[in-house]
């Protein structure tokens, strides 16, 4: 399971090139998803590898 890397500074430690906002953006909703979306495919191939379920794909 992956944990999100803490941040070693405050949100608004980059301004003015990157306001407050726009890192907490980043960090709290684009980067928290990703990290939530691959544990959530992890734990999908983790059950079909238990159930030895696979669909071959022509992709």
């Amino acid at each position: 399971m992956l944990k999100m890397i803490e941040l070693p500074y405050p949100l608004n430690a980059l301004e003015p090139y990157y306001s407050k906002e726009t890192l907490d953006l980043h960090y709290n909703i684009l980067y928290k998803g990703y990290v939530d979306n691959t544990n959530k495919t992890e734990e999908k191939l983790k059950l079909a590898r238990e159930k030895k379920i696979f669909l071959i794909s022509n992709v």
